[in-house]
């Protein structure tokens, strides 16, 4: 059964449930209760007199363990299994009443821990799951990548990719990092000597949402500090942090709004370095 099928499964029974129609069970003949249309399961025996269990209009069938007087006695339906027993017979194995209702408060604790995993609500676990699994995906295509070339210089390629920016280099990357921030540092120590002049805002979108930004030696000594920096990219999402002037971290707030920070990181930079000029 697909998901969808076991879902109205679910609802056909509760809104049964729920009428809290009579239960009728009465004493019949096998052959009368199978002419008026009981079911019966192919693989038990029957004597000649059969106990019969109708709930009007949901069902008919030669049962010896349903106990309720009304269907609302069974409080609430929720299935646990269902398998294939023969050809075109499933089989579906259900909790109901105090049972179901734990499995309801179950279930809602797996989504409310899911949600705290993924830092984010509830409401919006599938957009974030279907997030991390885009970022995985192009991180796993950045991987071959990587792989078919031989090890392509991650280093090379950021640097390739740098922006000028009134006089100076400016690099943006927006990455998973599996190091967390001591990745992002020590990638951001090896940016600063190779830049020769200019700055860099590295951004990781893991399960830690972080900024770390980095400032060459001689934009320090006119003015441009990485602190500053890492400070207003993060103010965009919410998020603070600090460091020193060659570095520093911070963490995001809102992580939807992190690809606008890194959007905005030439206009924050910009006043900076007309600052650093005057």
């Amino acid at each position: 059964m697909t998901a969808d099928q076991v879902a109205e499964v679910e609802r056909l029974v509760n809104e049964a449930v729920w009428a809290n129609d009579d239960v009728c069970i009465n004493q019949m003949s096998y052959p009368e209760a199978t002419a008026r249309g009981a079911m019966a399961l192919f693989s038990e025996k029957y004597g000649d007199v059969v106990r019969v269990v109708e709930i009007p209009g949901v069902s008919m069938e030669l049962c010896g363990g349903t106990h309720v007087r009304t269907t609302g006695q069974i409080g609430l339906f929720r299935i646990v299994s269902e398998s294939g027993v023969a050809a075109g017979v499933r089989r579906v194995e259900a909790v109901t009443g105090r049972e179901a209702f734990e499995r309801v408060r179950r279930d809602e604790r797996v989504l409310r821990d899911a949600a705290g995993l993924l830092k984010t609500r509830e409401e919006n676990l599938i957009p974030r799951i279907q997030q991390v699994l885009e970022q995985g995906r192009d991180l796993q295509k950045q991987l071959e990548k990587a792989r078919a070339s031989g090890g392509a210089d991650v280093l090379g390629e950021m640097l390739n990719a740098a922006e000028t920016v009134d006089g100076i280099r400016l690099i943006r990357a927006s990455a998973l990092f599996e190091g967390g921030v001591d990745e992002m540092k020590a990638l951001g120590d090896k940016l600063r000597e190779r830049l020769g002049s200019g700055v860099a805002v590295l951004a990781d979108r893991g399960d830690k949402p972080m900024f770390v930004a980095v400032v060459t030696d001689d934009l320090i000594q006119r003015g441009v500090r990485a602190d500053a920096l890492v400070r207003e990219v993060a103010a965009v999402t919410g998020g603070r942090g600090g460091g020193k002037p060659h570095m520093a971290q911070a963490g995001a707030g809102d992580r939807e709004r992190m690809d606008e920070a890194m959007e905005r990181v030439i206009d924050i930079v910009r006043p900076l370095l007309a600052g650093s000029a005057a």
